[in-house]
């Protein structure tokens, strides 16, 4: 009688670590739920060496030090928790998608220039006409060809991660502006 059985034969196991920084306070601690989701995901692997990519979401006051060099920090950080022995683990990056602590209705409201590049990030993301002339923008304006070939080949989700990291990085710049 024939039958089938999975038999994994990876030698590598490559794990994305999903983190929110939403109510987190210090890189320090940061460094602490990168670590834990790594030792975690490891110790699913069944013995076998894996490769991390970490990406980090949501708002707090701990994207500022991400922002001032703290992601290659944290990338230090996390290689060298990475224990050494029967396995090699290694952290591929570090994916910065996180944003300010801001409360975003209340600077919408605030009729200033941070209220209309909110509203016009928050168009972009909703109405997909507005989305196509962002692409076709980026295509015509881009000096150099291969530049307007990426941008055509962009899909609506790559799109609108730029348009959120453009986001992240303007408020950074318009608050700090503001703080000054």
């Amino acid at each position: 009688r024939l039958s089938v059985e999975f038999v994994p034969t990876d030698v590598i196991r490559w794990h994305v670590l999903d983190i929110s920084i939403d109510g987190m306070f210090t890189v320090d601690q940061l460094i602490e739920e990168v670590r834990g989701g790594m030792a975690r995901l490891a110790a699913s692997s069944n013995g076998r060496s894996c490769a991390f990519r970490v990406r980090l979401f949501g708002r707090g006051p701990v994207h500022r030090e991400l922002a001032l060099d703290g992601q290659d920090a944290l990338l230090s950080a996390a290689r060298e928790s990475v224990s050494y022995g029967e396995r090699s683990d290694w952290v591929e990056c570090v994916q910065d998608f996180t944003g300010p602590d801001v409360d975003r209705d209340a600077l919408r409201a605030g009729g200033s220039l941070m209220s209309d590049f909110l509203c016009l990030v928050d168009e972009a993301r909703s109405d997909p006409a507005r989305l196509a002339q962002i692409r076709n923008a980026l295509q015509t304006k881009l000096a150099r060809p291969r530049l307007a070939r990426m941008a055509r080949g962009l899909s609506d989700g790559e799109l609108l991660q730029i348009i959120s990291r453009a986001e992240s990085l303007a408020l950074d710049l318009l608050l700090e502006e503001a703080d000054s």
